[in-house]
């Protein structure tokens, strides 16, 4: 039986079982969609990164957070995740965000009677907009500048409807 050098070996095996010149894995890659978990969804992304080969990291980032779902996708997108490992470990972060029910304030007097809740708000496109315009804090609609601090904890939820989808 020859003896076959390591290189040999890797270059036989991935001939044989390795990406084929007809298959566009990057293609699929790069069209890979969330459909049901981050975690589902970040084995199909390694089984097909495994396939590309050599990627650099900055496509990696991006070809992984373009397929999340959208909710998903705008929070990690806005944390400017650098490497591959730093972008799927946001995503989970944000889905099991997504998937624990938050208490929900109705008014600023429960609020301030509990300084361990978190008030959310909800702003529409056009919301953004106009505070943007304004120069106003996105969560306390104060002027907002350098240095600038709410006085209050909130969360902010951005609302899209479909017409602002097609845009």
């Amino acid at each position: 039986m020859p003896v076959v050098s390591w290189e040999d070996f890797k270059d036989g095996l991935n001939s044989r079982y390795g990406p084929n010149q007809y298959l566009d894995f990057f293609g699929e890659l790069t069209r890979l969609q969330q459909t049901s978990s981050v975690q589902d969804y970040q084995e199909r992304f390694e089984k097909l990164l495994a396939k590309v080969g050599p990627l650099e990291q900055v496509r990696q980032v991006s070809c992984f957070v373009s397929g999340l779902i959208e909710s998903i996708r705008i929070d990690v997108w806005a944390n400017k995740p650098i490497t591959l490992s730093s972008a799927i470990g946001l995503a989970r972060l944000y889905e099991a965000c997504d998937l624990t029910p938050s208490k929900v304030l109705s008014t600023h007097s429960e609020a301030q009677n509990d300084p361990a809740t978190m008030l959310i708000k909800k702003l529409t496109t056009e919301e953004i907009d106009e505070r943007r315009r304004k120069g106003l804090c996105f969560k306390c609609n104060e002027k907002f500048g350098p240095g600038h601090r709410c006085k209050k904890l909130f969360m902010i939820r951005a609302c899209f409807n479909e017409s602002d989808a097609d845009e």
